[in-house]
């Protein structure tokens, strides 16, 4: 009878052995779901097995000044088929008692494409399902996505936008991840630091959005969706080309005005699809210095022209009419300045008509190429990476 106890004792601890060992290897448990955290800045590819090196504990894990919104990321591997992979954070408190609020936290389903072509300079990259757009958790489960074939990785994603007047410290608590009928608990944490974030950056964004691009993914190119790419890329801090709806002077200056605060520069249209668009630029311009005078606040201080009618004009081969548009560029700020300065309309405090008339024949456009002695009346040189040099 010890003999059969003693043996029994044995099969325990070394059933106990094995279930930790695999445990530590990435939460992986006898219902041979394997769960693991990876920093939020590595892709994880849908059909391939994560390295060692992109695993870490199966918890989320976010460390935030304030002012700014941070991301935390989990994955899943299940060896059978889920059917339904549904995700909940629970109360999240600091030491002394002090909640986070849950209206801050928001959750995604990563959402992957399939890759099959290697671009220049990328031979050593392998072919597969890539990390791509991050669907709301509320819309994968309203489009019952929220699903994981076996032998696939599923990452979910918890971020955490952090107000200017979070209390500082380290807030913790539990979300749940249910598959199917397996349930898994996996500690959450925010860390938010005792420093602000201004709420405008300084650093300049020029992010080529427009309705043609918005069109190509959603089939729909109203006012309300590219609004909601715009608000939505304000979140983060990044300015989008141009404002949504300014398609005339009124808009225009309707999204000058809506949106000034919460942007660090705003382009002022100055091109067509292929060419200089000469009264859309005199337009424009005149849009912003009337709302100048009638505000009394320089909008052109954020204002940024760039002639993305010649987009790299050497590689291809329109030298010549980047000349041309550039000079055309000039000669018609010069006239509209002019014709600013001569205006009737009152000034309006610090804000004149000479002052904005100056603003205007200052105006420096920008030009996607790298230097060359080709190319004349050039203000502002943005060379692609690859023509950047380094110099000691």
């Amino acid at each position: 009878m010890r003999k059969n106890i003693k043996r029994v004792a044995t099969l325990l601890m070394s059933s106990l052995l094995l279930v930790g060992s695999a445990c530590n290897n990435g939460d992986k448990g006898p219902n041979e779901i394997e769960v693991f955290g990876s920093p939020i800045t590595e892709k994880i590819l849908q059909d391939l097995e994560a390295s060692s090196s992109q695993k870490t504990a199966a918890k989320f894990s976010i460390v935030s000044a304030k002012g700014e919104r941070e991301d935390s990321q989990i994955v899943i591997k299940p060896s059978k088929d889920v059917k339904s992979c549904t995700i909940s954070v629970g109360r999240l408190t600091s030491e002394n008692g002090t909640e986070f609020p849950a209206e801050n936290i928001s959750l995604y389903y990563q959402k992957y494409i399939e890759i099959t072509t290697r671009s220049d300079g990328y031979t050593n990259n392998p072919f597969g399902f890539y990390p791509d757009i991050l669907l709301p958790y509320e819309k994968a489960v309203e489009y019952k996505e929220n699903t994981i074939k076996g032998g696939q990785n599923q990452a979910l994603i918890v971020s955490a936008k952090v107000d200017e007047n979070q209390e500082t410290g380290v807030y913790t608590g539990k979300a749940t991840i249910k598959l199917d009928d397996v349930e898994k608990i996996v500690d959450v944490s925010i860390e938010v630091k005792d420093l602000v974030l201004p709420s405008l950056r300084k650093l300049l964004t020029n992010y080529n959005t427009d309705y043609t691009l918005i069109i190509d993914g959603e089939l729909n190119d109203t006012t309300e969706i590219f609004q909601a790419y715009y608000e939505f890329m304000l979140e983060y801090n990044v300015t989008a080309r141009r404002f949504p709806g300014s398609t005339n002077a009124e808009s225009f200056k309707e999204g000058i005005r809506k949106y000034y605060d919460q942007i660090n520069s705003y382009e002022i249209p100055a091109d067509g699809t292929s060419s200089f668009n000469e009264a859309l630029f005199i337009q424009s311009l005149k849009a912003v210095a009337e709302i100048s005078l009638e505000d009394g606040r320089n909008y052109f201080e954020k204002a940024r022209y760039w002639l993305y009618c010649v987009d790299e004009p050497i590689q291809t081969n329109r030298v010549e009419l980047a000349n041309q548009t550039f000079k055309q560029f000039h000669e018609t700020a010069q006239a509209v300045a002019e014709e600013v300065e001569n205006w009737t309309t009152p000034d309006n405090g610090d804000i004149s008509k000479s002052l904005l008339a100056e603003e205007i024949r200052n105006a420096s456009a920008l030009l996607t190429s790298y230097y060359s002695e080709t190319l004349e009346d050039v203000d502002i040189w943005c060379p692609p990476v690859g023509n950047l040099t380094k110099t000691s």
